[in-house]
């Protein structure tokens, strides 16, 4: 990497961000890839990133997947959609109960709605959903 082939300011040149890549090894997932062939392509993509330094990798063991998190869409007072990771949501929760969750903002996520368009929606992760009401 040339000063020249980067350079878009006065400074000394891209910094580079030094990273460990980490890949998870699902033990529970049968049908999984090998960690280590996954892992590798991992630190290959991270290497093609320009600004980014790989110092190492390691495979990571784990029971399942996102444990005790579960992914919800609701859509507030307004009916704007939002995406809330719970962390060790209940099962007993239901689509159209309206619920209260504590969450704290998370960040901006593009996805593609069922309407096959991409839409933007803010991610909050949060804890201790009760329901409201039963919805209507």
């Amino acid at each position: 990497m040339s000063k020249e082939q980067f350079q878009i300011d006065d400074s000394d040149g891209p910094r580079l961000t030094r990273t460990w890549v980490l890949h998870p090894d699902i033990k529970s997932d049968y049908g999984r890839r090998d960690a280590t062939l996954a892992l590798a392509e991992a630190v290959s993509l991270a290497h093609a990133l320009a600004e980014l330094e790989v110092i190492g990798s390691n495979a990571v063991r784990l029971p399942k997947p996102h444990a005790g998190i579960a992914e919800w869409f609701l859509r507030d007072d307004d009916g704007r959609p939002l995406m809330v990771f719970v962390v060790d949501a209940d099962d007993a929760f239901r689509d159209g109960q309206r619920v209260q969750v504590d969450a704290r903002f998370y960040k901006r996520v593009d996805s593609v709605a069922r309407d096959g368009q991409t839409h933007s929606y803010a991610a909050f992760v949060g804890a201790a959903p009760v329901v409201v009401s039963s919805g209507t």
